[in-house]
C-alpha cells in the first residue's frame, strides 16, 4: 500500500512540479535540488525506527501504571514486528498495517497510536 501511494505522490508531484519548476530561478533550482537531495541522504534507516518505537513503548504513557518490565517486553515484541518502508525522501514504519511512524532528515516522528499498541 505504501508503494501505490508513493507512487501516486511522485505523479502528483512530478506534474505539479514542471510548471512551478519552470517558473524558479537558478538559486530556487539548486536551493530546492539541494532539499530533495538531503532529504534522500538522510532518510532514517529501519533500526532508527526501531529504536524510537521501542522508546517510546517503555516510556510508557503519562497517566498510566505498568511496569517497566511490562512495558519492555511489549517494546521487544513490537519492534520485532515493526515493518520499515523507505521511500527515498522519507520512510514509513507500520505495525499490521497502520503507519506508526515517519521519517525524515534523519528524525523519526511517531503518531500517538504507538502507545495503543504497545
Amino acid at each position: 500500500m505504501a508503494h501505490v501511494l508513493s507512487a501516486f505522490l511522485l505523479l502528483v508531484l512530478g506534474c505539479v512540479g514542471v510548471h512551478v519548476v519552470r517558473r524558479l530561478s537558478r538559486f530556487d533550482r539548486a536551493a530546492l535540488l539541494a532539499l530533495l537531495l538531503l532529504a534522500a541522504v538522510t532518510a532514517p534507516p529501519s533500526e532508527h525506527h526501531q529504536t524510537e518505537v521501542a522508546n517510546a513503548i517503555t516510556r510508557g504513557v503519562p497517566g498510566v501504571v505498568s511496569s517497566f518490565a511490562a512495558r519492555a517486553g511489549s517494546a521487544a515484541g513490537v519492534s520485532a514486528q515493526l515493518e520499515s518502508w523507505d521511500l527515498y525522501l522519507c520512510s514509513l514504519s507500520t505495525l499490521h498495517g497502520r503507519v506508526v511512524g515517519v521519517g525524515v532528515f534523519g528524525q523519526v516522528f511517531l503518531f500517538d497510536s504507538v502507545h495503543k499498541v504497545g
